[in-house]
């Protein structure tokens, strides 16, 4: 699982029509009220028409911004997984840092976030490892976020001599190691404990790609 990175604001497009705003604003409330029956009653028992009653549209319209249960499902995925926020994450470390070195800061950096935004993470991620359409939606995004993550780290490698494919293994065994963790109630005890974890594993995926020990 991906816990958020520290410091990264969400994106917003600099000049918006009324309609735009309209759009986004209605989407983001179908995505609200989504999350908040999952999290209420669990995916398997939430139905579209429940979703649009709570947001206040008519079923309709919750298609016409996602054509179907599982693309909606998809979304609130992305959306409450903060896996764009990593990759934003590394790209704004300094460019002088190896692909290692930008990876520990950013998971360094969790462990400044506080009690309540930390915990309401870890509910996420428990719900997301409890509930087999969550866990089904997380692996068919996984794969894409790779490679978002592979592409951000690539100048970085290149740099220290690793290959494409060399930075493709790093980031598929980091993601394995996360995935573990998020089940290690030892990891998931604090922000700090979980820094300390994600670290760790960090220092071992160096000793053998090189970079920083």
């Amino acid at each position: 699982m991906v816990l958020p990175a520290q410091g990264v604001a969400s994106e917003q497009p600099a000049a918006e029509s009324r309609r735009e705003r309209k759009v986004r604003r209605t989407r983001q409330l179908i995505l609200d009220a989504a999350w908040l029956l999952f999290t209420r009653d669990g995916v398997a028992e939430t139905s579209v028409a429940s979703i649009a009653e709570v947001a206040e549209v008519s079923e309709v319209t919750l298609y016409h911004h996602f054509r179907s249960r599982q693309c909606l499902i998809d979304e609130v995925m992305s959306s409450r997984g903060n896996m764009e926020r990593a990759v934003a994450a590394i790209r704004e470390r300094p460019a002088s840092e190896g692909p290692i070195e930008a990876m520990r800061a950013i998971h360094q950096g969790q462990a400044e976030l506080s009690e309540a935004e930390f915990r309401r993470q870890v509910k996420i991620v428990r719900m997301i490892n409890n509930d087999s359409v969550m866990r089904g939606a997380y692996r068919r995004q996984l794969g894409g976020y790779i490679e978002q993550l592979v592409d951000a780290l690539l100048p970085r490698a290149e740099r220290i001599g690793m290959s494409r494919r060399d930075v493709q293994l790093f980031c598929c065994a980091f993601a394995g190691i996360i995935d573990a963790l998020s089940e290690d109630e030892a990891a998931l005890a604090s922000a700090k404990a979980w820094a300390d974890a994600t670290d760790g594993a960090l220092v071992v995926l160096a000793n053998g790609w090189g970079g920083v020990k």
